[in-house]
């Protein structure tokens, strides 16, 4: 839908990148928007003197269609595609397919400022990670899109931001708390839309107390370490929608045992 055309395209909603572009999110309610997110962590940990090193993967497949605007925000339905989970370690490499979340639903509440206000029905639909131990779709929406600034950006401007995320995998749904640095990179078209380049530094300090899975003989974990990743988003800034994201992380740390358990 154009939104002003003719002579008014030059005064449009969202302005132009030399003087500054407003970033706001606006999906639209006539078609559903596919994304495919891809997740790639690495962890090192060093146990009683020794290292060991750990690699987790993750590729969702997904669909998000706008029912509409409310005071708050849009509600977005969210449905599941293909996922596939990769998790490495020392005993070797575990991959597999995710069939039993694929054409599941839930709803996102979301602000113009791309704050996640509320994920109903997200924490229910849970998977088996390749290690046995079951994960919820929830900590990959949690931060699913990017907090937008408040003010018009050009090219250099820089905000910070915070988003909470769960990291299942390292055995505790505790949140840890990411800090954001934004940075507007450019102005490029992508895929014929014409779009932000933001990228991001990321980083958290955790730690926390962990009970050993799989009936471990330790008593008690402890894991005290910190994440750092960086991410590239593709915003379309005329039409608010979110084009295209990566996210690297890297998580390491030190785990500490507890007594063995007789």
């Amino acid at each position: 839908v154009a939104l002003l055309s003719g002579c008014a395209a030059k005064k449009n909603v969202w302005g132009d990148p030399a003087t500054g572009v407003t970033l706001s999110y606006r999906l639209p309610e006539d078609k559903p928007l596919r994304y495919e997110t891809v997740i790639d962590q690495s962890q090192k940990m060093d146990v009683m003197g020794r290292s060991r090193q750990f690699g987790y993967g993750r590729t969702i497949g997904f669909s998000v269609q706008s029912e509409g605007a409310t005071e708050e925000g849009q509600q977005l339905a969210v449905t599941l595609g293909a996922m596939t989970v990769r998790m490495e370690g020392p005993r070797g490499e575990g991959r597999r397919e995710i069939k039993e979340v694929e054409g599941k639903s839930f709803e996102i509440l979301l602000s113009p400022a791309g704050e996640e206000l509320s994920l109903s029905g997200a924490g229910a639909i849970s998977f088996e990670l390749p290690s046995g131990a079951r994960q919820s779709v929830e900590a990959d929406f949690l931060a699913l899109f990017l907090n937008l600034p408040a003010t018009p950006v050009v090219v250099g401007d820089t905000w910070a931001s915070t988003e909470r995320i769960i990291d299942e995998a390292l055995g505790s749904p505790a949140p840890i708390l990411l800090q954001y640095v934004n940075t507007v990179e450019g102005f490029e078209v992508i895929d014929g839309k014409n779009c932000v380049k933001i990228s991001t530094r990321m980083s958290a300090d955790v730690e926390r107390s962990l009970e050993p899975p799989y009936n471990a003989p330790l008593k008690a974990l402890h894991f005290v370490g910190g994440v750092v990743g960086n991410s590239n988003w593709y915003f379309d800034y005329e039409e608010g929608i979110l084009l295209r994201k990566s996210v690297a992380l890297r998580a390491s740390g030190t785990l500490s045992t507890g007594a063995i358990n007789p």
